[in-house]
């Protein structure tokens, strides 16, 4: 009775034990497949494909796609104004906007006139030349000493001319309002403004 007891007790064990073993190969077999489907869709979304593994991410070997870490990018915008008018402006002259309402991350400087782009990306830059009755107004915005637009308004007092493009800037390259002609009267008021509306 003893002898069958104790098999009897060692059968139940093993099965427990099967049971157990059963059960924890099942939950690491779980756990790999989604560490797995983790690791798909960090690549996925780090390298843009769906291959590699988080070895590959961690030590380097898989480059990181540019830019896809930037999205969370602090906002990039200004806008400024001419506090007072000038008169006999010439051609090639670079408009300074004095008066700034607007410098989330204090990229325009004022006193050139020029915005410096942080980051490469897409950006919007719109611009408004109010002139008087000296000459007509020829204005642009140019990036990196390329046009990119170009404004024209009459020269009759106190007409308003505006331009908007959507340009792709690289980090570092400036961006401004240019004139291309001479003779030129601005108003105050006139504007110059831009954000950054995708990193690229």
């Amino acid at each position: 009775m003893a002898t069958r007891a104790l098999f009897t007790d060692t059968v139940f064990v093993f099965v427990a034990c099967a049971v157990v073993y059963t059960s924890a190969v099942q939950t690491l077999d779980a756990l790999d497949d989604r560490l797995l489907t983790v690791e798909k869709i960090l690549n996925k979304v780090l390298i843009g494909r769906n291959t590699g593994n988080l070895t590959d991410l961690i030590d380097g070997s898989v480059k990181i796609a540019p830019g896809l870490l930037d999205r969370g990018y602090p906002p990039v915008m200004f806008y400024a104004e001419r506090s007072s008018s000038i008169s006999g402006i010439s051609t090639g002259f670079i408009l300074k906007f004095n008066n700034v309402y607007t410098n989330v991350g204090g990229h325009y400087y004022p006193a050139d006139g020029v915005f410096i782009a942080p980051v490469d990306g897409m950006y919007l830059f719109h611009w408004q030349f109010i002139t008087g009755t000296t000459a007509n107004g020829y204005t642009g915005l140019k990036v990196n000493g390329s046009w990119k637009a170009r404004s024209y308004t009459d020269n009759r007092s106190l007409d308003v001319s505006a331009n908007m493009a959507i340009v792709e800037v690289k980090a570092k390259q400036h961006v401004w309002v240019e004139t291309f002609t001479s003779g030129m009267y601005m108003y105050q008021y006139s504007s110059f403004s831009g954000v950054l509306i995708n990193i690229t």
